[in-house]
């Protein structure tokens, strides 16, 4: 009796902990359901409850259930969790470690199961699996996928996860599988990293690691140019993240600076190999024969050999839209501020941006220089290769920290990309590009409803 009324008690709702962190107009409630015992119920206790067969366990298994102690569940300021401590724990079919919890997720310990229900906001929503890997939320969007942030269930870790929508074109899934191949070449510090144990699954999806940062073109757009110390310091990573990515046959073809991620501690990762070539590949041979002449790139940074012909540029375009990039940087402004896209290309293709000096005058001559040669309209006058170029930013550099608020510019992402997936689909309401979440729960990988 006295274990039951411990089960079934309320969780401690004047600790000041739980009002901040389920603050609501509504009641809150986490608890689990026995689906194989209609109307029971266990209210999930504050801070963590106990699964197993030892008599020390909140909630009691049978003998037969497994091992003493099963599982802990737990439940404060964090998100509702799930940890794996005996073994043999699955979430939805699915062997987890370490998962978040979320209304209708099933869990099974030996022959036993339990439903969770809970109204707390942010678990709400059923999130899907991808392999081991949980789908948490939208982050971001691209030309051709979704980005989400991701959680592995095997170790507890934040990834990314890029998902293609079900409904895409033959050219889109070429592009996709060339950037897992390109991805899985590459290995650098200045160079997102793709994971390598990707569970088999029937959607097409790339896994990274999860990089939290402000982009460059973020940073710009909140405080304006950069000092030239740290852009001179976030160029020269870049530029030798580009040298491996060159090293490896890749061409990245959409360097700019919304694909730098910058840290806190100054750090940059090149993301975004959506444009990749790979010379070397068939897939990249059948897309040239889908799309023989079509400019590929970002107008305010595209090389003009790029805008000629795509296919066969090779690493010197991404010299010239690194150049294009420590431009916007240093001034605050594209290289050529005109209107339409049409004229920004015949600019690339015939003009030279101002003088950055003219603009910023106490940039050193040997920056704009070098600048000034990342943009030459002949491949042949710029630096040979992207080590030469972080070799002479090297001597001006000064890595500094960089502050930024990085729940709020999650949330600007987000609500990017939502209205990016509602102007999709109020144009398509066939469901040719299904909102994002949809993507994920589409081909079985959600949990049955």
């Amino acid at each position: 009796m006295a274990r039951d009324a411990e089960l079934a008690k309320d969780v401690n709702r004047s600790d000041p902990e739980f009002a901040r962190a389920c603050a609501s107009s509504e009641e809150v409630f986490a608890r689990l359901e026995f689906p194989d015992e209609p109307g029971r119920r266990r209210n999930l206790l504050w801070r963590r409850t106990v699964i197993g067969t030892s008599a020390a366990s909140d909630l009691r298994l049978p003998p037969d259930s497994g091992p003493g102690v099963s599982c802990v569940v737990t439940h404060d300021a964090d998100p509702l969790r799930i940890r794996d401590v005996g073994g043999g724990v699955r979430l939805n079919d699915v062997p987890v470690r370490f998962a978040t919890l979320c209304d209708g997720d099933t869990i099974s310990i030996g022959p036993r199961r339990f439903v969770v229900r809970t109204n707390i906001e942010g678990h709400r929503t059923p999130q899907p699996f991808v392999g081991r890997f949980r789908v948490r939320e939208l982050v971001g969007s691209g030309g051709m996928a979704w980005l989400f942030a991701a959680e592995d269930t095997a170790t507890g870790e934040r990834v990314a996860i890029k998902l293609l929508p079900s409904r895409h074109s033959e050219r889109t899934l070429l592009q996709f599988r060339l950037e897992a191949k390109a991805l899985l070449r590459l290995e650098h510090e200045n160079v997102v990293h793709a994971l390598r144990d990707v569970d088999e699954t029937e959607v097409h999806a790339i896994l990274f690691e999860f990089v939290e940062g402000i982009n460059l073109a973020e940073l710009v757009n909140q405080r304006g140019r950069v000092a030239w110390p740290v852009v001179c310091s976030l160029g020269e990573q870049a530029a030798r993240g580009l040298h491996h990515v060159h090293s490896r046959g890749v061409v990245h073809r959409d360097v700019k600076p919304a694909n730098l991620q910058v840290q806190k501690d100054g750090g940059v990762k090149l993301l975004d190999f959506g444009l990749v070539l790979l010379a070397d590949d068939p897939d990249q041979s059948k897309l040239v024969e889908l799309l023989p002449r079509k400019p590929m790139g970002t107008p305010d940074f595209i090389a003009p050999e790029q805008i000629r012909n795509s296919h066969e540029v090779d690493h010197r375009a991404d010299l010239y839209a690194l150049g294009g990039t420590l431009y916007h940087a240093l001034t605050g402004s594209v290289p050529f501020p005109v209107q339409s896209p049409a004229n920004k290309l015949r600019a690339h293709r015939r003009s030279m941006p101002r003088t950055i000096r003219r603009l910023v005058s106490d940039v050193p001559p040997e920056v704009e220089s070098l600048v000034w040669r990342l943009l030459s309209k002949d491949p042949a006058e710029r630096p040979s290769c992207g080590e030469e170029v972080a070799d002479e930013l090297r001597r001006f550099a000064q890595r500094q920290p960089v502050a930024f608020d990085a729940e709020s510019l999650a949330h600007a992402r987000s609500e990017i990309a939502r209205r990016r997936a509602k102007s999709l689909e109020s144009r398509e309401p066939a469901g040719g590009v299904p909102a994002p979440l949809v993507l994920a729960l589409e081909k079985g990988l959600a949990r049955p409803a």
